[in-house]
């Protein structure tokens, strides 16, 4: 016979996952921990999500409102394998004052955007030579700051053939030689503007 799970029973479950640092949640999980079957897992989650204790926000895949859910860790589940980068992390570190309207995201996976309950997300498409130059956090993978500034200037120059203005940029979160040594992986290009920004700061 089945388990039989109340809804205050299912609060518990949650309660303790979030403890554990659940935030997100799919179907087939919550099956296994439960012991129930998919139909009424699926029935449990719709009055979970009514009474606001679960969000859909991918499919299959609901956020755990008991625990921590946030959109960077959400993309870190979308776009596996893929780090925060371009405008989001540019503006993380400093570099950039205005706060984007989405996360930017760089993933060797795919590219797109995905609207979800947290938020909406805007993945970039590198090549798997360009993955790198990041660092965990939390959980969470950044671009260090001149690598988020190379991807920004790489993408930018991609998908709309101009450099970006960088005449805001707060260059003295950069580490110059960092950012020299990396830039010469990424297409001519993207090193000309950087000498081009470096000439007319002198």
């Amino acid at each position: 016979m089945s388990p039989y799970y109340t809804v205050d029973r299912w609060i518990a479950l949650l309660q303790e996952l979030a403890r554990q640092g659940r935030d997100f949640l799919t179907l087939p999980a919550l099956q296994r921990l439960t012991g129930l079957r998919e139909g009424a897992v699926r029935k449990a989650v719709l009055r979970l999500e009514k009474k606001g204790y679960l969000m859909r926000v991918g499919r299959h895949l609901y956020a755990n409102r008991l625990g921590h859910p946030t959109l960077e860790a959400l993309a870190m589940i979308l776009g596996v394998p893929c780090y925060i980068s371009f405008e989001s992390a540019l503006e993380r570190h400093g570099l950039l004052s205005q706060v984007p309207l989405v996360l930017t995201c760089a993933s060797t996976s795919r590219s797109g955007w995905r609207q979800t309950a947290l938020g909406e997300i805007l993945f970039h498409r590198l090549q798997p030579a360009l993955f790198f130059g990041y660092r965990t956090e939390e959980g969470i993978l950044w671009a260090e700051p001149e690598k988020a500034l190379l991807d920004w200037l790489y993408i930018h120059r991609k998908l709309h053939g101009v450099t970006p203005s960088l005449d805001e940029l707060a260059w003295d979160a950069v580490d110059t030689e960092r950012l020299r040594e990396w830039a010469s992986r990424y297409p001519r290009p993207v090193r000309m503007a950087l000498a081009a920004a470096s000439e007319e700061r002198q």
